[in-house]
């Protein structure tokens, strides 16, 4: 069985490459624009192959409940978009006029990173592992 630990540094490295997509060898943006240019993986993410990725974005995609988008956004927010839980519970509440508190959105992490380790440790008895390098 994973420990979280391990599957929060596969969900960074995942975010890293959800964010990036340096490795696809084709721009997603158009020719001209400011940003075209890839951006650069930061040196504490280790690499994640497209296929692993891909896995897990079909595993965080699963996770989507169109009842109760909330807790989609904050496990975006936090590993694509690497912003603190404080960043986050910040914004959720200027944005519902509603306070969102730190423990809020760290419970719904938590919720979000053991239903992702379920998945992971479920493929591993199955024989296809996702490894960071």
């Amino acid at each position: 069985m994973r420990d979280l630990q391990t599957t929060r540094k596969i969900l960074r490295s995942w975010g890293a490459w959800a964010n990036n997509k340096s490795g696809v060898g084709w721009y997603t943006e158009m020719c001209g624009l400011s940003n075209v240019l890839p951006r650069e993986i930061k040196g504490y993410v280790n690499p994640i192959s497209d296929e692993d990725a891909l896995n897990i974005d079909r595993m965080v995609a699963q996770m989507y409940d169109h009842n109760n988008p909330r807790p989609m956004s904050f496990f975006l927010l936090s590993y694509v978009y690497n912003m603190s839980n404080c960043e986050i519970a910040r914004r959720a509440t200027k944005a519902d006029d509603k306070k969102v508190s730190e423990a809020k959105v760290r419970n719904a992490l938590m919720l979000m990173e053991t239903f992702i380790a379920g998945r992971l440790t479920e493929q591993d008895e199955v024989g296809k592992p996702i490894s960071i390098e």
